[in-house]
């Protein structure tokens, strides 16, 4: 009985190399694809976490009559005899972001912190290690936890630094174009502390050493007013701190840290533009210059005083950028 072979053909080397390259071709073209999905879902999530933020600003308003201050406590600058400064007793040194925990279903850590004490002690350290999520953009992929220093003022702790990390968003002081973010007369030990105190009514923001800004001192309309915004932590090592021994990271933005000196703390001003770089090596100059900066490519998420947020593109026109950082500024724009 003769028996049939069947005989089968395979894939030839040509073949199978050609699929090969086919495969990844078609992946080559779908990766980026995927890449600018997943940074769209990263961006909505960004701006949905500073729509959230500005909720719980209004909520805070609602609560207390007022926007909370950008840091309970002595300024280092307001030792100076010039400066008539009502310093609030007791002082926390604690950040706009602290005030408002109870408003972003956070109410367990602010409840555990002693608002009597500087967040620095022992006692508030435990609370503070990690910054709740809403404060952090999805985008950012630098350092978290750092090592906060808070020198040697408020006794809220010790050279050694107190562990916390960092947040990506951050108060709006106001403006200067005199190259210090708070062109003020000068502490008599240090050139590098300034008070917004002295920055003069038109150019000066919502958040302070002990500012108790309200509704209607919003003269500008809260459609044209910039609460709050985004910022890079890690731009900080691009433009400041190259050439020296320090931590980097010392003066970015601790999520809990308000305003105890050099403005190191929870608000920046908009000197410059969004994502602006410039030259900056001084280690004293104040770090309130950093621009309010991103990871989303071509500009940054701001949330105004009435709880919008817009994404205001890096080329805005700088008038316009200063414009929305003050509170009674009278400008006009379009």
């Amino acid at each position: 009985m003769k028996s049939l072979m069947r005989s089968t053909r395979g894939f030839t080397l040509i073949e199978l190399l050609v699929v090969i390259a086919i495969i990844a071709v078609l992946v080559a073209l779908l990766l980026p694809a995927v890449q600018q999905a997943r940074e769209a879902a990263r961006r909505s999530q960004c701006k949905n976490n500073l729509k959230q933020l500005g909720l719980a600003m209004h909520n805070y308003h609602d609560a207390h009559g007022a926007f909370p201050p950008g840091s309970v406590g002595l300024f280092k600058g307001s030792q100076q005899p010039n400066i008539s400064e009502s310093i609030p007793s007791p002082t926390n040194d604690m950040s706009p972001l602290v005030f408002i925990l109870p408003f972003i279903d956070q109410a367990a850590i602010y409840n555990g912190l002693d608002f009597n004490l500087p967040y620095g002690t022992p006692q508030n350290r435990a609370l503070i290690k990690k910054a709740p999520p809403a404060y952090l953009c999805p985008s950012y992929a630098g350092p978290r936890a750092i090592s906060d220093r808070p020198f040697r003022f408020g006794a809220i702790g010790n050279q050694n630094g107190i562990a916390t990390e960092v947040t990506c968003y951050l108060g709006v002081v106001g403006y200067s174009t005199g190259g210090k973010a708070t062109p003020a007369a000068r502490a008599p030990d240090e050139s590098c502390c300034l008070n917004p105190k002295n920055l003069p009514d038109n150019q000066r923001g919502m958040f302070f050493n002990n500012s108790n800004v309200r509704m209607r001192d919003l003269v500008d309309g809260t459609s044209n007013t910039f609460m709050y915004g985004e910022f890079r932590p890690t731009i900080l090592g691009e433009v400041m701190l190259q050439k020296v021994g320090e931590v980097q990271d010392d003066r970015a933005s601790s999520w809990v840290r308000g305003l105890p000196l050099e403005y190191i703390g929870s608000v920046k001003g908009m000197q410059y533009g969004p994502n602006q770089q410039f030259a900056e090596t001084n280690t004293l100059q104040d770090s309130t210059n950093l621009p309010f900066s991103s990871d989303h490519p071509g500009g940054v998420h701001m949330v105004a005083a009435d709880g919008s947020v817009s994404f205001v593109s890096d080329y805005i026109d700088i008038g316009v950028w200063r414009a929305h950082s003050t509170v009674s500024g009278g400008e006009v724009t379009n």
